[in-house]
């Protein structure tokens, strides 16, 4: 099956959005915690976008020995773009990039052997039915004791308990994306987004941005939101064990889950899915 691309150049300015600052600082802090046990990290970065980020996550992470090496792969075409991220620049930064998707991370080299992978508002854009498949083949990226964080957008355990495109669960993807529209008008009235990118976050309702996706969302063309708890079991099935759970001040249906894979292979049954 061919993988879409959802990303547009508007989604470069996401990140002045407080409830995303929010998501791509949790993982800094978890990255940051782990140099400090371990200096040198081999690291997988799944969708990684244009680079911004991992340039929030990584920016300015430097002391003695710490050297991250970094593979960072999309399914769109953005070498260019992330080698030009002010992160790439840095001398303890070992960048490497492979244009793949999910499905296909089996062929990025040194697939097994990472101490930490982080996955960034990926999972919600895989459907229902293949969603385990990519916990397994993230699961599998990583070495036995490497982290996992998956930061992501979630709906209520009550929104998916019925079918999808219930009322519940309609009314929570207008929430969030009702939330991003407000954050990206805020973020212009305050001056940090100016006109012209603001426009290219939210796009015209017909070209890609916030306001197509979030009617796509809607009508449950795109986006396919798990709760957390079905992410937490869906996690645990394919030897996940859930560290911690940090969930967004500036909206309730995001979060961010660290994990690290399991010594042993342990048998849990997986939750509605």
């Amino acid at each position: 099956m061919k993988e879409i691309s959802y990303l547009y150049p508007g989604f470069k300015h996401v990140g002045y959005l407080p409830s995303v600052a929010f998501q791509r600082t949790v993982q800094r802090r978890t990255i940051v915690k782990l140099l400090k046990e371990q200096p040198c990290i081999k690291m997988l970065s799944i969708g990684c976008g244009y680079g911004e980020e991992l340039n929030h996550c990584l920016m300015g992470l430097e002391g003695d020995g710490v050297i991250v090496s970094v593979m960072a792969v999309d399914v769109a075409a953005i070498r260019r773009d992330i080698f030009s991220q002010s992160f790439a620049n840095q001398g303890n930064i070992r960048l490497s990039y492979e244009q793949l998707n999910l499905f296909n991370l089996y062929e990025a080299p040194g697939f097994g052997c990472f101490d930490i992978v982080q996955c960034g508002f990926v999972l919600h854009d895989v459907e229902s039915n293949r969603k385990q498949l990519a916990f397994d083949i993230i699961s599998k990226a990583v070495r036995p004791g490497g982290q996992v964080i998956i930061s992501d957008i979630f709906v209520s355990d009550a929104a998916v308990q019925q079918c999808c495109l219930n009322v519940l669960y309609t009314q929570e993807v207008e929430n969030i994306y009702g939330q991003f529209l407000y954050e990206t008008q805020s973020a212009y009235t305050a001056g940090l987004l100016c006109e012209k990118d603001m426009n290219e976050l939210l796009g015209n309702g017909q070209e890609p941005g916030l306001l197509r996706t979030s009617k796509d969302a809607i009508s449950g063309n795109r986006d396919f939101f798990d709760s957390v708890a079905q992410t937490v079991s869906r996690m645990r099935y394919c030897n996940l064990d859930i560290d911690e759970v940090i969930y967004n001040p500036h909206c309730h249906n995001l979060a961010v889950l660290v994990s690290h894979r399991s010594l042993v292979n342990t048998d849990y049954a997986p939750l509605g899915i």
